[in-house]
Formats: C-alpha cells, sequence, structure tokens
C-alpha cells in the first residue's frame, strides 16, 4: 500500500511539473510576440526603455542619419510616454513613442 501511495505521490509531481513547464513556455512565447510588435508606432507599441540615453540609442539604432525635431511628454491610461518627433534620413517625419514608466518619476 505504501508503494502504491509513493507512487501516486511522484507521478503527480511529474505531472505538476510538465504542466509548469508548458506555463512559463507558454509565457515566453507571448512575451517574445510582445516585444516583436513593439515597434513604438504607437502608445500601445511603444518601446519600453529604462533611460532616456536608451531612447536615443534606439532612434540612432533604427534610424541612422535622423534629425530631431522635438521630444514631448505625454500621459496615456496613467503611465508616462516620450514622444520623439524626427526626420529621417530619407527627410521624413515619424513620432516614435518610448514607455518611460521604469524610471519617469521615480527617486535614485
Amino acid at each position: 500500500m505504501k508503494k502504491i501511495a509513493l507512487f501516486l505521490l511522484c507521478i503527480s509531481f511529474l505531472v505538476a511539473c510538465s504542466s509548469t513547464k508548458n506555463v512559463s513556455s507558454d509565457e515566453s512565447n507571448s512575451k517574445i510576440k510582445e516585444i516583436v510588435q513593439r515597434d513604438g508606432s504607437s502608445y500601445e507599441k511603444a518601446i519600453i526603455v529604462k533611460s532616456i540615453m536608451a531612447e536615443y540609442e534606439w532612434l540612432t539604432e533604427n534610424y541612422p542619419g535622423y534629425k530631431m525635431i522635438m521630444q514631448s511628454l505625454n500621459e496615456y491610461k496613467k503611465k508616462p510616454y516620450d514622444i520623439l518627433t524626427f526626420k529621417t534620413a530619407d527627410g521624413i517625419e515619424r513620432n516614435i513613442y518610448f514607455d518611460i514608466s521604469n524610471f519617469f518619476g521615480k527617486e535614485f
């Protein structure tokens, strides 16, 4: 009887571990999809950054030769965002949205 109980306990442990792996795998896939969809074209697709410097690094990496026009601070759904308006090297005016909630208004 003890052997059967121990066997059932081991089986339920293995089942619990395998279902946990599936959940975390699904969560990882969800996070990857979210990152891929963040192109900065809107509040919902804002680039998440940890500093103002990171905003300009992202801009330099993704739009080499850009010319800055202006930067504005906005709030959307109770979160702070920087919107950078610039001209691409081809002369096209664009806005890129950055989610700055990781650092804005926090003491260092």
